[in-house]
């Protein structure tokens, strides 16, 4: 019985010539539509060029490059194998992304967008969603400043089967600048007081530089009377005192209060406040 082309290329190549495994090949030819490879055994694969751009349209691959694709499917003598250079990519960055989330290892993205409670990267095709909280160890008003740049972060949490993958760059930035906030998060106890300056406002409240941590000052916890906005209280810049009133290690969140320093005056409501007296009031709301 005659065999086919793809039955005799499998007898005399060795496993990592299988369909579906990854195998190194090198481009020996570029046209507008294709990446031209050369795998071995006289046989040659087309590649779309479109699987070589990155997420800004650039194109680095040149004739003489050896790369890495996965072989979906071998010559039967009637067309050329099928390779895949994306798929080659995604493969490999799924390793990447296991390694990183199971080891001390970071990796490489390009910065996409900010997003709603977050920011938005690209590794490989797939993409990487950083928290607002993981983003930088001080919070900002802006991180339009990392769109288009590269940056490393550490895998948190990944969920191929969902497209999810949840990452941090704050880790990174900790790790380059020998800081622990495991250590300082250990140090924090709910009831504590603690002195930092106003960093920024926003409407809901202030948040505070307390020496490489930053912790929200809410505007409810900033005064037992009714203010409309923490300007009203504070000036940035400000020394204050605060108490540590919630804290969660997990997120990276410190919780303060300013309020909580003095007591409550309902407390006392009863010893200011007779039955049957006149008092004067302002209307505040």
């Amino acid at each position: 019985m005659d065999l086919s082309f793809k039955e005799l290329f499998e007898q005399q190549v060795d496993f990592d010539f299988l369909e579906g495994n990854n195998i190194e090949v090198e481009v020996i030819n570029i046209t507008n539509k294709h990446v031209i490879v050369d795998f071995g055994f006289k046989s040659e694969g087309y590649i779309d060029i479109e699987e070589f751009k990155n997420i800004s349209g650039e194109f680095s691959i040149k004739v003489g490059d050896k790369i890495q694709v996965v072989l979906e499917s071998i010559d039967d003598g009637e067309g050329a194998s099928v390779l895949s250079y994306k798929k080659a990519v995604q493969k490999n960055a799924r390793e990447e992304v296991i390694k990183s989330n199971k080891e001390e290892h970071y990796i490489e993205v390009i910065g996409k967008k900010v997003v709603n409670k977050g920011f938005v990267a690209d590794f490989n095709g797939m993409e990487v969603f950083i928290p607002l909280s993981l983003i930088d160890i001080k919070s900002k008003n802006n991180y339009d400043f990392l769109i288009n740049e590269k940056f490393k972060v550490k895998i948190i949490k990944y969920d191929f089967d969902k497209n999810s993958i949840f990452a941090s760059r704050k880790h990174y930035i900790e790790k380059e600048l020998g800081i622990n906030f495991e250590d300082e998060f250990a140090k924090l106890k709910v009831g504590s007081k603690v002195t930092g300056s106003v960093k920024t406002f926003v409407k809901y409240g202030a948040f505070i530089d307390l020496g490489g941590l930053d912790g929200l000052l809410h505007i409810t916890d900033i005064s037992w009377s009714r203010i409309k906005h923490p300007s009203d209280v504070l000036s940035l810049g400000d020394e204050i005192e605060v108490k540590i009133i919630k804290f969660d290690d997990v997120k990276g969140r410190v919780s303060l209060g300013m309020k909580q320093l003095g007591d409550d005056p309902w407390f006392r409501i009863d010893e200011e406040l007779v039955v049957g007296s006149t008092l004067v009031g302002k209307v505040t709301n």
